[in-house]
């Protein structure tokens, strides 16, 4: 068991200035190849490392990339498919064969046999994903383990070969440019301690980035891991919300410039809803905290699990801006700008006074009255 290296990761935390401590517990990298065949026909091919690197030996310019590869801000979220509801009249669906390897050897918080694990991945990686898209580029599948927080984690990055990695024969790592690991990456983190308990932390335990330049490879790489990206439109519009109220209350905001804020919300949203119903964080958190984005992005994902792109429920949307609900006798919808003012409520007694009736309102009131 290699030993496990200690670094401290300035990751953005809650309570801003805080320092976590990364604990980097497991490593290891394995290659997926082309070899060519007598007809000249290609097939896929891996090569495997019979020992796990040793964390120890990691530089600390690797150290860093690594730790700074699920700092991103564009991050989708997910889980796996098999804990996802299958469609009415279907039978459950099945976990990938990854997961399954991750079911048999990942318990009581620690892996069983990690070695084993990532090298039966990385052959059904290669066979089964990577190796039906013709035009994959050979490279690299790096496992690793480590802790956060209390929180177990396991990452599985796809690098390409390039001029910005140097990894000898004994497939080590001594060298990697930040730049390159972020242009051509495909990569996944898996929350363990979520995984295990999702009633406690939440549904999107995976958070995985996808390349732009990977091409097909996104596909293959997300049904590898046996994922898709989670968008709920009800879920995520409810989280965009409580995360824009408890970050003005973070930033001790007034009712008035809460209230503003949904309402420059709603106007960008409106504005800004791609045709699949989505907006992204990094457009919102720059249109409403221009001073603040990027800790309002921390905030959004790290606390009400939003990835960078948001489902919109329109009619969860109207909640930003306006009060309403309904009894069978009764329905009631005013602008949130309204209480205190024009609605007055009582908390204590519970009972809500409107102030100041709309005309129509009252002439029919006036009427009956007659």
């Amino acid at each position: 068991m290699p030993e496990v290296l200690e670094v401290i990761d300035d990751l953005p935390q809650v309570n801003e200035g805080q320092n976590g401590r990364l604990l980097i517990k497991n490593f290891i990298i394995h290659k997926v190849l082309w070899e060519t065949r007598d007809n000249d026909t290609k097939k896929a091919a891996f090569k495997l490392r019979d020992v796990e690197n040793d964390v120890d030996k990691l530089s600390e310019q690797v150290v860093s990339v690594l730790g700074d590869l699920f700092r991103s801000t564009t991050l989708a979220s997910g889980c796996f498919k098999s804990d996802t509801q299958p469609d009415e009249g279907q039978p459950p669906i099945e976990p990938s064969f990854f997961e399954s390897q991750l079911r048999l050897g990942f318990a009581d918080n620690s892996f069983t046999d990690f070695l084993e694990l990532s090298r039966r991945s990385t052959r059904d990686f290669a066979m089964n994903h990577w190796g039906k898209a013709g035009s994959a580029k050979p490279g690299y599948l790096l496992f690793y383990a480590y802790q956060f927080q209390a929180e177990t984690f396991l990452a599985v990055v796809m690098l390409h070969e390039t001029t910005g990695m140097v990894l000898d024969e004994e497939l080590v790592l001594s060298s990697v440019d930040p730049l390159d690991l972020n242009k051509l990456h495909l990569a996944v983190r898996i929350n363990l301690t979520s995984w295990k308990n999702p009633a406690r932390l939440g549904p999107k335990y995976l958070r995985f980035k996808l390349g732009k330049s990977a091409g097909d490879m996104r596909q293959y790489f997300t049904s590898f891991v046996g994922c898709d990206e989670y968008i709920n439109n009800r879920t995520d519009t409810t989280a965009l919300k409580s995360a824009i109220e408890s970050f003005c209350d973070e930033m001790e905001y007034d009712v008035e410039q809460k209230n503003d804020l949904l309402q420059d919300a709603v106007d960008y949203i409106k504005k800004n809803i791609n045709q699949d119903g989505q907006v992204s964080l990094e457009g919102i958190s720059n249109r409403l905290f221009p001073d603040n984005a990027a800790n309002f992005r921390t905030h959004a994902q790290e606390n009400h699990s939003l990835s960078d792109k948001i489902g919109i429920d329109r009619s969860t949307l109207s909640k930003f801006t306006y009060f309403n609900g309904k009894t069978a006798l009764l329905s009631i919808r005013f602008a949130r700008r309204a209480l205190g003012t024009e609605v007055t409520f009582d908390k204590v007694n519970k009972t809500l006074q409107i102030n100041a009736i709309p005309d129509n309102l009252l002439k029919m009131l006036t009427e009956n009255d007659e």
